[in-house]
């Protein structure tokens, strides 16, 4: 006769309730966090500075698209180590509406001195399409450059010029030569109307200083690489688990019957 063990089979309900809770925060997880839908980066070492960088581009869930453009380099100096312009080739042919440019979560605004600044990222970049540039028919841009002027401003019409704005990794000592405060530290989100694809974007250039002249780095973007698992790949390490779940239920009934 099989005595009914009650403590045993609590255990294994509930060592199975924890595993669906576990699966459930999995596919929560992978489903709330944001692919990229393509990026760029650089990393250079000209003149005895490290320029790195890299740009990505998301959809977002409330029908924009973001670039996430972040100076990941050395700390500043000069206004030439500041990333001042990001452009791009894109098979769309149409200006995006502007949504807002601003300062990305644990970034800031900052003078040289370390002190917190006023104002608003979005006063002080402008995006421009038919931007006249080689290939590149897309851009953002804290200088001018010859390129943008007051009414590319995402808000405002605000002067754009000079590397004032522009986004820093950290400052050296004594700070930037020139002192043009104040500047971004170390990245923004610039915000655009609608949703976008990969393949519709191409060749990149991310552009530091106050002139074109000043260093700058051509790049491809690589293919839209996901930062958490994608569902279809939760849903696959689940199907691989169960069958050691139900395997471990069925040895521990065994030794308690």
């Amino acid at each position: 006769m099989h005595r009914l063990n009650l403590r045993g089979s609590l255990k294994s309900r509930s060592f199975l309730m924890l595993g669906g809770v576990l699966s459930f925060l999995l596919l929560a997880g992978g489903a709330a966090v944001a692919s990229p839908v393509i990026s760029w980066s650089t990393s250079n070492n000209q003149g005895g500075h490290l320029y790195s960088a890299n740009a990505q581009v998301l959809n977002n869930n409330n029908n924009t698209w973001s670039i996430v453009l972040t100076n990941t380099g050395g700390v500043s100096s000069l206004n030439m180590h500041t990333l001042t312009g990001f452009f791009w080739v894109d098979s769309s042919t149409g200006a995006y509406t502007k949504v807002g440019a601003v300062a990305n979560a644990g970034s800031g605004v900052f003078n040289d001195n370390g002190s917190a600044a006023a104002g608003l990222v979005s006063d002080h970049w402008g995006y421009k399409n038919n931007l006249g540039l080689g290939s590149f028919n897309q851009g953002i841009g804290a200088a001018g450059f010859g390129l943008f002027g007051g009414s590319n401003a995402f808000t405002g019409n605000s002067s754009l010029q000079g590397d004032d704005w522009g986004l820093v990794n950290g400052f050296a000592p004594g700070g930037i030569a020139g002192n043009q405060n104040p500047w971004v530290s170390n990245s923004a989100v610039f915000t655009f109307g609608g949703q976008v694809t990969a393949n519709q974007f191409g060749l990149a250039r991310f552009q530091y200083g106050s002139e074109l002249t000043q260093p700058s780095f051509e790049v491809l973007p690589p293919t839209g690489t996901p930062v958490t698992p994608e569902i279809g790949s939760v849903y696959q390490m689940m199907a691989a688990g169960l069958p050691l779940i139900g395997l471990g239920v069925a040895r521990r009934r065994r030794r308690t019957s």
